[in-house]
This record gives C-alpha cells, structure tokens and sequence, in this order.
C-alpha cells in the first residue's frame, strides 16, 4: 500500500516501517508495528498470566479491553480453543507441576502449545528450562 508522505509522517511511519491498522470503535487505526508493539509491552510490563487475566487487568485500569484485543490481533495474535485433548496434553505435564512449580494456566498454555506445535510467549524463565519439543519465547 502507497501512503502519501505527509501522512507517513503524521502517523509517524518511517522508510522501510511495518504499519499495522485495525478497526476500534468504529474507526480505522493506523500506527507503526513498532510503536504498538512498544504500547502494548509497556500496558503488560506487570503481567504474567494468560489473556483471559491480561484483558481483565486492562479493564481494571479502566481501559477497553476490545480495544486491547483488537490491537494483539492486528499483530497477528492468535487466541486458539481450548480442547479435551488440550486437556488430556495438560494432564501429562501434572508431574512437571510441582517440579517446575507449573500453574494449571501454564500446563494449559503449554499443552495447547505442543498440540499446535507451535510457539509459546511467557515471562516465566523456568519455562525455558522445559524440553517439550516446541519454541518456548521469554517476554521479557
């Protein structure tokens, strides 16, 4: 997408930046990748659980929580189902909980991850210790 100058640099995009554009209400947002990332990161310095606790504390602090949602999203979060197999999966990472010092969020988290094979986002470093054949990426 060709975006006239004056408006890259109203939005604040340089040469070679991503933007990212969502709907919110109502209107159509558009930011650098950059700049959202770093909003974001400063909203969930203080975070450490899964969406579902992320949403509620932003709506705690008197933000909009669809706001919130919908910028993830245009970063290209996923939020993925949670299934019997899930369960299943998280019921063979028990023995890890007490090990590891594992939540029941985070067993579920994980066992979504290996399920999907993909990727999980934490700011727990034990986790990196785990060997559970899937990319486990520390936050912070």
């Amino acid at each position: 997408m060709l975006i006239p100058k004056r408006l890259c640099q109203a939005l604040g995009l340089q040469p070679g930046d991503v933007a990212v554009s969502w709907v919110e209400n109502g209107r159509l947002v558009v930011k650098p990748r950059r700049a959202l990332e770093q909003e974001l990161w400063a909203m969930f310095e203080d975070v450490e659980e899964d969406l579902a606790e992320v949403l509620s504390k932003v709506m705690a602090k008197g933000k909009d929580s669809h706001a919130v949602a919908s910028r993830l999203q245009a970063l290209g979060l996923e939020v993925a189902a949670f299934s019997n197999e899930d369960a299943l999966g998280m019921a063979k990472l028990h023995h890890l909980a007490r090990a590891k010092g594992l939540s029941l969020g985070d067993r579920a988290c994980l066992a979504l991850g290996c399920r999907l094979n993909l990727g999980v986002l934490t700011a727990d470093r034990s986790w990196a210790l785990l060997d559970l054949g899937i990319l486990i990426d520390l936050l912070r």
